[in-house]
C-alpha cells in the first residue's frame, strides 16, 4: 500500500506553491492537504498500523515542517503555532516509529526562539524539558538557549550581536524581533527603577538613536523635560493606589513572580 494518489498531487501542488512563495496558493492547498490527512488512521491521534503507515506518517510529517518553515518566513505567528502543534506528536509521541527528520534541531530551535520573541519565558522552559538530549544539543537548539540565558543575565549587547551568528536564515526575522522585545523589557524595567533618566542615559540603556528617542517617548507615555525623560513613575503608583485592595495584592503578587522567574 502506498499514499493515495490524490493525495500526491495534493502534495505535489502544495510544494509548487512553496517554491513559488505564492502564499494564496500554499494556504489553499495546506487547507486542502489537512482535510485528505485527517483521514488516514496511520496518523495521529489513531495511529492505526498498516502496510502504508510509516510513508503517510513522514509524508504527513513532512507537509508539517515545510507548513511551519513556510509560515515562519511569512511573520505569520499564529499560523506557526498552530502548525507546530499538528507536528509536535510526530517528534514526541511517535518519534520511535519512524526515521528521524534532519529539519526537527531547526524545528524545535525556532519553536523556542519564537517563544523568547513572545517574552514567554515560562513556555520557553517547560518545552525545552520535553526535548530529547540530541536535540537539546544540536547547534540550532543551543544557540537559542545562549540566547535565553543572555535575557537572564541582562547581556543586550549579546543578542543585539546574535545576528551575525544565527545558525539559520530561518532565525533572522526572529533575531530582529527578539531586540524589540528585549528593548520593551529593558524601558518596562527603567520605568519601574526610576522616575526621570538624561535623555543621553536613556539612549544608551534602550540602545537607540538621538532621532528615535520621541518615538519611544510617545510609545511608552513618556515625556521629555531639560534635557532628561520624566518616567512616570510616580503616575503608575497613583494608579496603583487607586485598585481596590484585592487588585492591587494580585498585581504585586504578579510582579514578584515575574521577577522570581527572570532570577531562576
Amino acid at each position: 500500500m502506498t499514499v493515495p494518489q490524490a493525495l500526491q498531487k495534493l502534495y505535489s501542488d502544495f510544494q509548487n506553491c512553496v517554491s513559488k512563495q505564492d502564499e494564496s496558493g500554499f494556504q489553499a492547498a495546506l487547507s486542502s492537504l489537512k482535510i485528505e490527512l485527517t483521514k488516514l488512521p496511520s496518523l495521529p491521534p489513531r495511529l492505526e498500523e498498516g502496510p502504508g503507515a510509516q510513508e503517510e506518517r513522514l509524508l504527513a510529517r513532512d507537509v508539517y515542517e515545510t507548513a511551519v518553515l513556510f509560515t515562519s518566513s511569512l511573520g505569520d505567528d499564529a499560523g506557526f503555532d498552530r502548525n507546530f502543534a499538528l507536528l509536535k506528536p510526530y517528534y514526541l509521541d511517535i518519534r520511535d516509529s519512524i526515521p528521524a527528520s534532519e529539519k526537527e534541531p531547526l524545528l524545535w530551535g525556532l519553536r523556542l526562539l519564537m517563544l523568547l520573541v513572545q517574552n514567554r519565558i515560562a513556555e520557553f522552559h517547560s518545552t525545552l524539558e520535553l526535548l530529547p538530549l540530541d536535540v537539546v544539543s544540536a547547534t540550532e537548539v543551543s544557540y537559542v538557549m545562549e540566547l535565553e540565558g543572555w535575557m537572564m543575565q541582562g547581556s543586550y549587547a549579546n543578542i543585539g550581536s546574535a545576528k551575525s551568528s544565527a545558525v539559520s536564515p530561518y532565525y533572522i526575522p526572529l533575531l530582529d524581533r527578539i531586540v524589540t522585545t528585549v528593548r520593551n523589557e529593558v524601558a518596562s524595567c527603567s520605568q519601574a527603577a526610576y522616575k526621570k533618566l538624561r535623555i543621553e542615559d536613556a539612549q544608551k540603556i534602550l540602545d537607540i538613536r538621538a532621532d528615535e528617542v520621541d518615538a519611544y517617548c510617545a510609545e511608552y507615555g513618556w515625556k521629555k523635560e531639560n534635557g532628561y525623560i520624566l518616567l512616570q513613575q510616580s503616575m503608575q503608583q497613583d494608579a496603583l493606589q487607586g485598585l481596590p485592595e484585592a487588585e492591587r495584592i494580585i498585581h504585586n503578587c504578579m510582579q514578584y513572580a515575574k521577577e522570581l522567574e527572570r532570577i531562576i
